[in-house]
């Protein structure tokens, strides 16, 4: 007879009930596997740049053609690295001789753990040894996952002053955006906002104009339509708080200047849009530059700033460091020398619009509409630019240390130092739908921006050191966020050295993004090969070293009528 253990048995009621459940519901996972689903990391994959599918098939150049970009290329690099943006006198060539013969000046400091050792040694040498692609001063910041792998900061320039350290702030000026994005996609985690929800239900003047149908999605996208005003902004409405209402009224009266659905950057007023979103949905009525010092910085410890003339951020304005106010001379060997750079690294590829090789002084243009829509002849004081509160996507302040931690809360699923800040599903949406359209700005060149308002960086930025499927953003001068969501990196460099006026041949970001993607066994393509193999929106940006030039030499001739006709910008013809 079989064993008693194994005889069949009537069941009874309740087993049946128990095994009848067991077929419809799965099975309760064990403690293990319930452990690997927590800890398993945040990847996302970003969509796929528009222009990928569009590269031209064929042999490639020439060698000869080679060649001559190899020395082009060579060229242009050496001439836009040669002075010292922002001069000291005569200390700036000095230090580019010392740096030639091997006894630069430096001062700075570097913490890193393991391999990552080498990405901070990398960074120290383009302060001494990469010459003369000199870094200036700067501070470089990686995380990788949550924690911070690599802290590091120098000084290359002469001994002025020795007040730059790892905790001295910057203007990080367009680089402000990626700060602003973050704090909408808090917003819409908290469920005050929804990318998808148009702008007028949240703010009801806001239909004025037909911008009806703009929803937040499109003002972080550039794609609401008002990139500039009919009528310049007076500066004492950008200054503090007291005129927020005033500012909101004007934006939200103006009539759509684009036509709906098309790009066109929103290089500044997406700042006072978004300030003006946040005070109608938060319960406090904070504006967004206060929303984020108490939601996100507070919390995680962050320098990050919009404004430093509130009381509370005396000690933070203290730390700021600004670059020199050129001189006449200098500046005009500042304007030339990008200008010759230019020309040179890029040749005579640029695709930008008949338009951007206008003169400077046409108001009619929408590059300088874009980029100058406040009344701005006293934004150069220093009141107030520590006072532009409502500036939250063009005039920002902030450590390389504060962003990169910043950016790892993307990065890491919305975790950081064990703080659940965002929810992944919300940082998921943030990073979805990449809108790609042609930008007038750049040079109708393919910009794609996230839902929530990233910059998908295109593949020509490979140049740059930044691998393909990154996003962020960067600023005048050269400061930057990249954000790698499939190796969980986050990358911050700032800086107050302005080497040249834009980063269409910011050469400081490859030496220390290759050294970072050779620490995880990722090996980026050649730097020339990058640059002949997809065209970058940064080329576009050489029209603004024309517009500087062409700005120079017109304040010079100004007492001199007869002869204006004679500034007129050097001409080429686009390919």
């Amino acid at each position: 007879p079989a064993p008693k253990s194994s005889r069949s048995r009537p069941l009874s009621g309740l087993s049946i009930l128990i095994r009848s459940m067991s077929t419809f519901c799965p099975p309760w996972p064990a403690a293990a596997d319930v452990e690997i689903a927590t800890t398993k990391p945040f990847v996302f994959k970003v969509d796929d740049h528009a222009s990928q599918d569009a590269e031209p098939e064929g042999p490639g150049p020439s060698i000869l053609a080679r060649v001559l970009n190899w020395l082009r290329v060579l060229i242009g690099s050496m001439i836009v690295f040669l002075p010292e943006f922002g001069p000291r006198g005569w200390h700036a060539p000095i230090g580019m001789l010392r740096r030639l013969f091997g006894c630069a000046y430096f001062r700075g400091e570097k913490n890193a753990s393991g391999p990552w050792e080498y990405v901070a040694e990398v960074f120290h040498a383009g302060f001494t040894k990469n010459w003369p692609h000199n870094n200036g001063r700067a501070q470089l910041c990686v995380f990788h996952h949550s924690d911070r792998v690599v802290d590091a900061w120098g000084d290359s320039l002469p001994a002025v002053d020795e007040t730059y350290d790892a905790d001295s702030l910057q203007a990080i000026f367009s680089n402000s955006k990626t700060v602003s994005a973050i704090t909408i996609a808090k917003l819409v985690d908290s469920g005050l906002l929804d990318y998808d929800e148009k702008v007028c239900k949240y703010w009801p003047e806001f239909a004025q104009g037909g911008k009806e149908a703009v929803t937040v999605s499109d003002a972080l996208c550039h794609d609401a339509g008002v990139p500039w005003l009919d009528e310049l902004i007076p500066v004492h409405l950008t200054l503090g708080r007291d005129h927020q209402d005033e500012l909101a009224a004007r934006i939200a009266k103006q009539p759509r200047v684009w036509e709906h659905g098309d790009r066109v950057y929103h290089a500044v007023t997406q700042g006072p849009l978004l300030n003006e979103l946040v005070r109608r949905v938060d319960p406090q009525k904070r504006n967004l530059a206060h929303y984020f010092r108490d939601e996100l910085a507070a919390p995680l410890g962050l320098n990050i700033y919009f404004g430093l003339a509130d009381p509370s951020s005396a000690a933070a304005a203290e730390r700021l460091v600004t670059s020199y106010e050129p001189s006449a001379l200098w500046s005009w060997f500042n304007m030339w020398l990008p200008f010759l750079a230019f020309r040179c690294y890029l040749g005579r590829d640029q695709y930008m619009t008949l338009d951007a090789i206008k003169s400077r002084y046409d108001p009619t243009l929408p590059f300088q509409k874009a980029v100058h829509p406040v009344d701005d002849e006293e934004v150069k004081v220093k009141a107030n630019f520590l006072n532009s509160e409502t500036m939250v996507a063009s005039l920002g302040f902030a450590d390389a240390r504060s962003l990169a931690k910043l950016g790892a809360v993307v990065t890491n699923g919305g975790v950081v130092d064990g703080m659940r800040i965002l929810r992944q599903s919300t940082v998921r949406q943030m990073l979805s739908d990449v809108s790609f359209k042609t930008d007038v700005i750049f040079g109708d060149a393919i910009m794609g921006w996230t839902k929530g308002g990233l910059y998908r960086w295109d593949p020509g930025a490979q140049v740059y050191g930044i691998p393909d499927g990154c996003v962020g953003w960067a600023g005048l001068g050269g400061s930057m966020l990249i954000l790698d969501t499939q190796r969980q990196l986050s990358v911050s460099f700032c800086t107050p050295s302005m080497r040249h006026l834009f980063n269409a041949t910011e050469r400081r970001w490859r030496p220390f993004m290759t050294a970072i993607y050779e620490t995880l066994d990722v090996h980026l393509p050649a730097a020339r090969a990058a640059g002949e193999s997809a065209k970058s929106k940064w080329r576009s940006a050489s029209v603004a070293a024309r517009f500087l030039v062409k700005e120079q030499r017109a304040a010079s001739l100004a007492s001199k009528p007869n002869d204006m006709k004679r500034s007129r910008t050097l001409g080429f013809t686009p390919t």
